[in-house]
């Protein structure tokens, strides 16, 4: 299968497909320069299952979770990020909006392979790949271990996805506002001193 690589290395490179979901969320978080975020996912890259369960509040709930949903959980729940489910239609060749990234599990060739991938802008971040992989269809492709022609004829790219909106995203109202009510408070301050002479 072809793929088309970038010129950047891949900050995360682990080929253990266990290890796919953490390494591509921080891979994310690298490109988008959230590093102290992403370092927390490094670190727990290697934990064992028990640990990284115990990351999440999951209300003592008895069912397997996925390495993908504890890091989306993480993400949202201890970093306070916005995640935004990503329709089933999704085609991942929609490069997301400066400063947020999609986070997904793609369908392998097999029904039983799933691979966690992330997108930052026209990037595709596979930690399986030593470089960083340009947004095509031929990368997406790659990624889930298909050729081309079997991915058109499977008609569904992803499994579960979701769209990642930092922080900053979110306050950027409340920032403004802010920052129009600290402008207010310094004209104020100014008009008293003028008027006092």
């Amino acid at each position: 299968m072809p793929k088309i690589e970038g010129e950047a290395n891949i900050a995360i490179y682990a080929p253990d497909e266990k290890k796919c979901a953490f390494a591509n969320m921080a891979n994310a978080l690298y490109a988008i320069g959230d590093n102290e975020v992403a370092d927390f996912f490094v670190s727990h890259m290697n934990s064992d299952y028990q640990t990284l369960r115990s990351l999440i509040n999951d209300n003592g709930g008895k069912g397997t979770i996925s390495q993908f949903m504890i890091a989306a959980r993480i993400i949202q729940h201890k970093f306070h990020y916005k995640i935004m489910r990503l329709k089933p239609t999704d085609d991942l060749l929609s490069p997301p909006k400066e400063g947020c990234f999609k986070y997904a599990t793609v369908i392998g060739a097999y029904d039983d392979y799933k691979h966690v991938i992330s997108i930052v802008e026209n990037r595709i971040y596979d930690s399986s790949n030593k470089k960083v992989l340009t947004l095509c269809k031929e990368n997406i492709a790659w990624s889930c271990s298909k050729t081309l022609e079997d991915l058109k004829k499977t008609g569904k790219t992803i499994y579960n996805g979701y769209l990642v909106i930092p922080l900053e995203k979110n306050l950027h109202f409340k920032r403004r506002k802010k920052r129009k009510s600290a402008a207010l408070e310094s004209d104020n301050e100014f008009l008293k001193k003028f008027s006092k002479k």
